[in-house]
Order: structure tokens, then sequence, then C-alpha cells
């Protein structure tokens, strides 16, 4: 079982190495109708000023600006 924040693939129930979206989805605890996950900010940029996030193949960048908000670029 993978931690938050750890973004890394890991080895599935067959010993075949699962995607990191689909380790996270599955660590995820379930939703209740009508509402959102709630991710803090420090999980994600585990304290880099900007990360790299690869969506579906597109790559986006997130950071920090000198005021402490974020800004989500492709």
């Amino acid at each position: 079982m993978t931690m938050a924040g750890d973004f890394s693939s890991t080895i599935g129930p067959r010993g075949v190495a699962s995607a990191p979206e689909e380790s996270m989805r599955s660590a995820a605890s379930p939703v209740a109708p009508g509402t959102r996950p709630r991710v803090p900010s420090h999980d994600i940029l585990r304290g880099s000023a900007e990360v790299e996030i690869d969506h579906r193949g597109t790559l986006y960048r997130l950071r920090v600006t000198s005021l402490g908000k974020l800004i989500l670029t492709k």
C-alpha cells in the first residue's frame, strides 16, 4: 500500500507495476456523494515551490507564487 504523497509506481496483486495514478486511486478513501476529495498542497508540493503533473500524457506545472498562491499552467 502506498502512503499519501508517494507518487512512485507500486507492484499490484499480480506482481505487475501499476501506474502512480492507479495506486493513488486505490489508496484513496471512499468519497461521499456530493463531496470532493481534499489534498493539502504540501502533500502535492512536498517542500518544493514547483511540481510537474503528467495528466493523460500532457505535462502541467503547478507552482507557488511569491504571494503564496497556486498557479497551474500547461
